[in-house]
């Protein structure tokens, strides 16, 4: 994401200097309203695919931040009590897990609120090996 933010940054100084050559040739503002819609929609993409929205267009889980999103979208955050991880990657997907704060802080060792399988193809499998997550 640093690699975008610092594109970001760079079109939005090719913007300004965009802007001054406008000023100086006003039939050049055309040029301007493109390049910002452009910038506009890659960011929209950017975010977009951050958040694992087009998982379920492409059928493929790229990064933990978009299995992340997946298993959050599927459980919830628990009010806000969860906090979400990645364990492991294997060939099938991503191993993510939830800690309870409030269990934590009550005494439990692990806290684990929930686990489950992202897999590749962006379906959430609960764990059916630990009886006690939902």
């Amino acid at each position: 994401m640093k690699y975008v933010a610092n594109l970001f940054t760079y079109l939005g100084s090719v913007m300004v200097s965009f802007g001054c050559v406008a000023i100086q040739r006003p039939e050049r503002w055309i040029m301007i309203l493109i390049l910002w819609i452009v910038c506009i929609l890659f960011g929209l993409f950017a975010f977009l695919f951050a958040n694992g929205y087009f998982v379920k267009y492409f059928h493929h889980v790229f990064t933990s931040v978009q299995a992340i999103a997946l298993a959050k979208k599927a459980y919830g955050t628990g009010n806000n009590d969860y906090k979400w991880k990645v364990l492991y990657k294997d060939g099938r997907g991503y191993f993510v897990k939830a800690t309870s704060q409030k269990a934590i802080k009550n005494g439990s060792m692990t806290g684990t609120a929930i686990s489950c399988f992202v897999k590749e193809d962006g379906t959430v499998v609960n764990n059916v090996d630990n009886p006690f997550s939902n």
